[in-house]
Formats: structure tokens, sequence, C-alpha cells
């Protein structure tokens, strides 16, 4: 018994360690980042109720759609192999049959928009955000991104021997449907190696770790 108990509390010492390593070594012989992992999300709209939190609702009486995100608090393992990642969900609660979404007086105007911030936490602390849009006047909401869809953060702290410079979250669109359910928002994540960190430079992260060079220079 007192062996059972003792390996036991080996295993759990173990898995306590593992779980506070900035680094791990995968199966395969990789090194991987374990990245503490927070995001949260914000709607921003006019012809809804809530704008400025993470939940608003469309519609009104009982014909209306209400749209909530709720963010994760995690931690993930990131090697240099792109790997998919839940960044949180899209709760929908709609009533009625058939709601419809409104339209903007100006058809070039976005019914909303959602802004999802991403935070990193030590050794390799950091963030980033990405802004989504959606025009109105349908069945449903296809969200799409401002800009590129990748988004990275600089990497601190290295593995020893390698030299990755930026953990990316790459997104991609995402449709809201007008019935109740869920819908997870996925990212794509992999850290990026000093060469293909120049893909990177299209990014204010890069563009703005050029500048710092270049005064350092």
């Amino acid at each position: 018994m007192r062996r059972i108990l003792l390996a036991t509390m080996f295993c759990l010492f173990c898995a306590i360690t593992s779980q506070a390593d900035p680094f791990v070594i995968l199966p395969n012989g990789e090194f991987a980042f374990n990245i503490p992992l927070t995001t949260q999300g914000t709607f921003t709209c006019t012809l809804c109720t809530g704008s400025g939190t993470n939940s608003v609702t469309f519609g009104s009486g009982g014909n209306t759609l209400t749209l909530t995100f709720t963010g994760v608090t995690t931690d993930i393992l990131v090697s240099g192999q792109s790997s998919p990642v839940t960044l949180g969900q899209f709760q929908i609660v709609a009533s009625g049959a058939g709601f419809v979404f409104p339209a903007p007086p100006n058809s070039n105007t976005p019914l909303v928009t959602f802004d999802l911030g991403i935070s990193q936490g030590p050794p390799n602390s950091g963030g980033n955000g990405i802004t989504f849009f959606a025009f109105g006047g349908g069945t449903s909401l296809a969200f799409g991104p401002f800009g590129s869809f990748d988004r990275a953060v600089p990497i601190l702290q290295n593995p020893p021997g390698s030299n990755f410079t930026f953990i990316v979250y790459t997104l991609t669109p995402f449709t809201i449907p007008n019935t109740s359910g869920t819908v997870p928002l996925v990212a794509s994540v992999s850290a990026v190696p000093e060469p293909a960190s120049m893909l990177l430079l299209s990014s204010g992260v890069g563009l703005m770790l050029l500048r710092r060079k270049r005064r350092r220079e």
C-alpha cells in the first residue's frame, strides 16, 4: 500500500513539474513550448443591445438572437508543427422561427465587429488581437477578419539549441447561424523559426521588431 501511495505521489509530482516547465520534449523528440493561454472577446454593434461586452442581442420581442462568446484559460503545447487550438466558443440562443439578422442602413457598414484578445503567460508573456466583422440582412452571420489571418506573439525564451521567434495563431472565417447552438473558435497554432519570421514582417509585430532592431544598429 505504501509503495502504491509513493508511486501515486511521484506521478503527481512529475505531472505538476511537467506542466510548470516552459518546454517539454514530445514523443518524436521535438521541443514544444508550454504556453499559458487566456482569450477574451468583445462585440461592437449599433443595431443590438449589449455592445461593448461579450454578449449581444439582436431583434426584439419574441424574435431575438443572443450571441455570447466565452474565452478560455488553459495551457497549450506549441511546437513547430501546426496544431488546432480552441480559443473559445460562441453560444447562440434564438427565440422565434426564421430569425433574420438586421441590416445596417449603409450596406458597406458591418452589422457587428468582434474583437478577440489573445494573452500568453510567462515565460513567453505577450499578446495580440484580431478583429472580425460581419454584415447583416440574412439568416446567418459570416465573420471574416480585418487584414491577415495570422497573429504573432514574440518568443522571449527558447529551448536550448533552437531559434524560434514567434508563436503564430492562424484563424479562419466562421459563421453564426440563426438557430440555437454553439460554434467553436479554432486557430492553427505553431512556433515559427527565424527564416520563416520574415513572412511576418507585414504584421504589426514584425514591423515593430524590425524598427527596434534598426534603432539599436
